[in-house]
């Protein structure tokens, strides 16, 4: 169904997306302004110096005596990187396509769940993106940037959304996928031999685990409140 005004459709759909939904996206918005901000920077004074400036370190996250710290060849404490590495990136591609993915697919979910619950998903999501690269990287001693994570996290959190009536329908085939998912992803994390170099592979899976926290995230708060709605 949709309506009609000064001869245009201005129907938004509850699963569609339409720009109009970008001025109501604050919290999209100024992180993706600020992503540009730094960008412009980047392209000023060098692409790599502010990333390693400001960008994290894997290896560090598991060092809680450097939390507090400046590494070398950075500008600000350990614990600040794991939230300012999601502005810099490596080009204006690179940023263009975080950027826009940002706006449309987390300007949606900022819709759906309104900002304030949203800027806390965007917080969580770029934090525990840090510790799943961490994991998945932990001897990597090069400062790391860029919103992917964030946004492997947002569409975990779109998918689960998505596919909530599959999953409700289904409960004990989805917990039993999960469970097998989450298996596969810590024998594989066991039995590796840990690499000293990023590769395609790792690159891969280091999005694959923080879509899978966006997925497992939404789908233990919604069992939280629908028990919550049931006690009521």
């Amino acid at each position: 169904m949709s309506r009609s005004s000064g001869g245009g459709l201005k129907y938004i759909s509850p699963d569609g997306w339409s720009p109009r939904l970008i001025r109501r996206s604050y919290c999209a918005l100024t992180l993706s302004a600020i992503t540009v901000a730094i960008c412009i920077v980047q392209s000023l004074i060098g692409w790599k110096s502010v990333l390693n400036a400001i960008g994290f370190v894997p290896s560090a996250a598991w060092s809680p005596s450097t939390w507090f710290s400046i590494l070398p060849g950075q500008s600000i404490p350990v614990v600040l990187t794991w939230l300012a590495y999601v502005f810099p990136h490596m080009g204006w591609w690179h940023m263009a396509g975080n950027t826009a993915m940002l706006l449309m697919v987390g300007g949606k979910l900022e819709h759906r769940i309104g900002t304030r619950n949203f800027a806390v998903v965007a917080l969580l999501s770029i934090v525990s993106g840090v510790f799943a690269l961490s994991i998945i990287h932990p001897l990597g001693s090069f400062p790391i940037g860029g919103g992917s994570l964030l946004l492997c996290n947002i569409f975990g959190v779109r998918l689960a959304m998505y596919y909530q009536t599959g999953w409700q329908r289904h409960p004990r085939a989805t917990i039993a996928l999960e469970l097998a998912a989450i298996v596969l992803v810590v024998l594989w994390l066991l039995c590796r031999t840990t690499p000293l170099a990023p590769s395609a592979f790792l690159a891969l899976m280091w999005h694959v685990i923080p879509l899978m926290i966006g997925w497992v995230g939404y789908r233990v708060v919604h069992a939280v409140q629908a028990r919550k709605g049931n006690a009521e």
